[in-house]
């Protein structure tokens, strides 16, 4: 991966470039939406029947995988927050978002939370911040593609929300630093 404080990666967070990614996300929401939609297989179509968790849970990998990736933002944002605590207050609500999502994935604590890798923050909080905008690109197009492997659509529902909210921090922790 590009080190985002380099000035081609400066390039990659224009507007041009974040519509451009907003509009690739969405349309990969959308076809997860449209085959969600599609026929849902009836053991899975009752909202009111509980999650399957652990071995009967046929998307349990891939929660396992989303659960650690949500565990890295978060040690991203408790790491950039220890650094500069000045932005506790801009990036508090985004930190909490992502506890939300991890807990949502983690149903009745199924999947054990692994420690996540250490995370380097950048010298200057406005690098900081560049870096958090990319892990939250980044993040939300692995949402996106992640919908289009799960095998339940209410899992794949769950994750385009997820995505949704990624691509908004991304966005909003960028129009912050212009």
């Amino acid at each position: 991966m590009q080190d985002p404080d380099t000035p081609t990666a400066k390039r990659q967070l224009s507007r041009r470039a974040l519509m451009g990614t907003t509009a690739a996300v969405a349309a990969a929401f959308l076809v997860a939406g449209v085959s969600g939609c599609s026929a849902p297989d009836p053991s899975t179509s009752d909202p009111n029947a509980p999650a399957p968790t652990g071995e009967d849970d046929p998307d349990f990998a891939l929660r396992s995988s989303v659960v650690l990736a949500e565990a890295t933002l978060i040690a991203a944002y408790d790491a950039t927050i220890a650094m500069f605590p000045s932005l506790f207050a801009q990036l508090r609500t985004f930190r909490d978002n992502h506890a939300a999502h991890l807990e949502v994935l983690n149903i009745g604590g199924a999947i054990v939370v692994p420690s996540p890798p250490v995370t380097e923050v950048a010298a200057s909080p406005t690098k900081a911040l560049r870096r958090l905008a990319a892990a939250e690109g980044a993040a939300a197009a692995e949402r996106a593609a992640n919908c289009l492997t799960s095998a339940r659509w209410q899992l794949a529902r769950e994750l385009s929300l997820i995505g949704a909210c990624e691509a908004s921090h991304s966005s909003l922790i960028v129009e912050g630093l212009t």
